[in-house]
Parts: C-alpha cells; structure tokens; sequence
C-alpha cells in the first residue's frame, strides 16, 4: 500500500499552555492516527505551581514551544506574534485550542478567523466549579459561537458547554485520560515485591491515600476530620492516612494535625512519575474530598492501580468514573461523618476486591489515550469539512 505523504495528510494543530505527562499519552495517542500530521504548540515549557518533569521527545508529533522559561510579565503583543507566526508556518487544516480562559485560545482564534480556519475548545470546567454570573458567562458564549465544535471530558462538561449555547451535536465526550498503560504495568510490577518497594513500612502495607495540591478547595481538613472520625471507630490495627504532594496549606494542615493530636497522618512531598506510582501501589483506599475539582485525574490513576475510590460528588469525574458500591463510593464534601462512614466501609471490606478492579479495567479502557486519540481524530476530519455538527456520533458512551 502506497504511504500518504505530508500534503494528504491531515494537518492538526493542537495548543496547550504548559505540557503535562498525561498531555504527552493524549497527544502520543493522536499522533499515531492514520492521515494525521499533528504538529503541538506549547506556549511555556514551565507554569508557576506546575512541577512535573515533562520527556519532550515526541515521535508521533512535531512539538514547538513557544517560550522555553516564559515569564509573565513577556507582553501579549509577542505572544501574540510568536503564535502567529507559527500557526502561518503550520499550515494546519484544523486547530484545537486549550480553554476559553487562556490568552492563547484568543490570540489562535483570532489568526484562524483571518485565515478562516475551523476550531474546536476543549473543556473540563462544569457548572459548579466556580460561582458563576451572567457577566461572567458572557464571554465563554461568544468563545463558543466561533467553535466549531467542543471536545469534553465527560458529561458533566458536556451539559455544561450546552447550557452556554453550544448545540448537542457539536459536543464529543473524548475522556479526561492518562498514561493509562504506565500506571497499570508500573502497579503491577511494584507489587511483586511489596517488602522492597513500599515507600512506608507500615505492618501492613495499608494507608487511605491523597494526592494532590494542598489548597483550600482540596477539601483537606475535612478529610482529617473525618479521619479522626475512623480513628475513634478503629484505635487498633487501622489503617494510615497518606497525603502526598504540596501547596500554601500545607502548614495550616500539620498544624490543624498537631492541635487535634490526630496520629499516624503522613505528609510526603511532591512525587515526580514513576516515584509517584509507589504510592498507589500499596494503599488500600484513594480518598478525593475536593469542594471544586473539573475533573480530578488522579481517580483516574488510582482506579488503574486497581483501588477502590471514595471521590467527592462536587469532582467532575464522579459520575463518570464512580459506580457507589462498585468500584467506591462518592460524597458530600461538607459532611465528614458521612466520609468517615465510607472509610470504616472499606477498611471494612464491605467491596469486593476483584470486582473494583475488573469494573475499573473496563471503565479505564473507554477513558484510554487511544480511545481519547481515536474521537479527536474523528472530530478533526469532520472539522475540516466544517462539519462539527457530528461531533457527537464520536461520543464516549458509558
């Protein structure tokens, strides 16, 4: 079979502020889709609060960054030029852009709308993220009426991208997604030898697990609260609380740890991958109790290492990705006797083991790279024909 060249190949420009690991598998994933030329532009190599160590080597995608050690007070008329400059020189048949709130989505629209190219937002943000106003809303609607159409993170999103006008048949549900096969097989690998691979030697092995920023709308002191609460139920042979990560609250944490003389919280520092992935290997249970949270991919690695999860209703991700019962549980964020509840349940044994982790395998195999790279793909060639209209026939389905 004759190899397309370049010219006959789609032409994919998709822009993101500050590339993640999880960002690199997505765009890994879309590369390797037939007919796709994918050319990535980053804006800035590092973002203020940010500290993932990113392997830039891209073999299924060219990457462009636009500013290696960008500093925020660079003024938005370079911005401006440095994108524009190359977008014109990639000659992209469709673009994708990053959020309605970032400045780059405004500077790419605007040079699409000059060349009259199609694109498409994508968008995590649901209704209740933030406290939202008629003024505020105002211009995310006329964001999207210059969309062709929106690619989501699941139906949350999706329900909120419609209510700000968007048509239903212009949204694709693509799936908030990770490194989905690193975390799986890394789990796996660690676990075959748990007397030298567990980061703390508790007597056994078991913890209740955060990780994450530690900042107000994380939801933190109320997931002490509540396990102090376990504490009461279980004194004896319970299981350790584990927070990992960083951020301004830090020290109001330990010290709201010390004050209540609540024992056996470990704090431990932002974890760079794979160091991170020995965390998730030995817990028994993630906890996410966050009041505000898009999405919270961390559920996401947790269910690939097999855990049960406990994940607050307020998270995107909830509803798709949490099956009470199944696969965990979710809750009230503001009611810690109602999370203390749930953590006695599990410690307790009340899920079945091998049923959380075969409903997480088959959740975790629609919320995939590859299937990820499959729908914006889709999306991509209809764009093209200025067709988002059938946006949705490439619709995750739960």
């Amino acid at each position: 079979m004759r190899e397309m060249n370049s010219s006959e190949r789609l032409s994919v420009v998709f822009i993101w502020h500050t590339l993640s690991p999880y960002l690199i598998a997505r765009m890994d994933s879309l590369g390797k889709q037939p007919a796709i030329n994918l050319v990535v532009i980053e804006v800035n190599a590092r973002a203020i609060g940010r500290e993932w160590e990113v392997q830039r080597k891209a073999e299924d995608f060219k990457l462009i960054t636009l500013f290696e050690d960008y500093k925020h007070n660079t003024s938005y008329v370079d911005m401006y030029n440095q994108l524009s400059n190359t977008l014109t020189a990639s000659v992209p048949d469709v673009i994708f852009l990053p959020s309605w709130y970032e400045p780059c989505s405004w500077m790419a629209l605007r040079w699409a709308k000059k060349n009259n190219k199609p694109c498409a937002v994508f968008v995590e943000s649901t209704e209740i993220d933030y406290p939202r106003s008629f003024l505020r809303e105002l211009p995310k609607k006329y964001f999207l009426k210059q969309m062709e159409g929106a690619i989501v993170a699941g139906p949350k999103s999706a329900e909120y991208v419609q209510k700000l006008g968007m048509e239903p048949g212009r949204i694709c549900i693509v799936g908030n997604v990770v490194n989905n096969e690193l975390f799986s097989s890394e789990c796996k690998s660690l676990r075959e030898d748990p007397n030298k691979n567990c980061p703390l030697q508790f007597p056994t092995y078991k913890y209740f697990l955060y990780v994450g920023r530690f900042s107000p709308e994380k939801n933190l002191l109320t997931l002490l609260d509540a396990y102090q609460l376990y504490r009461e139920y279980k004194s004896e042979d319970h299981w350790a609380l584990v927070l990992v990560g960083g951020g301004a609250s830090e020290k109001e944490l330990k010290n709201y740890k010390i004050n209540l003389k609540i024992e056996d919280v470990h704090f431990i520092p932002f974890q760079q991958l794979p160091s991170l992935i020995n965390y998730y290997a030995f817990a028994g249970a993630f906890i996410l109790p966050s009041t505000r949270e898009p999405w919270g991919l961390v559920v996401n690695e947790a269910m690939l290492c097999g855990l049960p999860v406990i994940v607050s209703r307020n998270c995107g991700c909830a509803s798709a990705l949490v099956v009470d019962g199944v696969n965990g549980y979710t809750f009230d964020p503001n009611n810690s006797k109602e999370l203390a509840e749930l953590m006695i349940k599990i410690y307790n044994g009340a899920l079945d083991q091998k049923k959380v982790e075969a409903f997480s395998q088959e959740r975790m195999s629609i919320f995939s790279p590859e299937a990820y790279g499959f729908r914006v793909a889709e999306c991509a060639r209809v764009m093209k024909n200025r067709q988002g209209f059938r946006f949705r026939e490439f619709s995750l389905k739960l």
